[in-house]
């Protein structure tokens, strides 16, 4: 399956919802994860969101998808 079709999967939405759901009954309400989206592109060193030891560019990732972060948290856009 390509990248843009996975993120579309019901399937796997559900069984990462689940996987979330474990993983915050196991942490703190701060610590938990409270949204995520599936994106429809991998990030790559060389589409710039990755260093070349594939750290993620957190700045750029937010430059780029700044309205799908808007999206998920409107207001509360966390800071790189």
């Amino acid at each position: 399956m390509s990248v843009e079709s996975l993120a579309r999967d019901t399937e796997l939405k559900a069984s990462i919802d689940e996987a979330v759901e474990r993983l915050n009954a196991e942490r703190t309400r701060v610590a938990g994860v409270k949204r995520y989206r599936l994106l429809a592109k991998s990030f790559t060193v060389e589409s710039g969101e990755l260093t070349p030891t594939m750290k993620i560019k957190r700045a750029v990732v937010q430059k780029k998808f700044a309205a799908e972060i808007e999206e998920l948290y409107g207001a509360e856009v966390p800071r790189a």
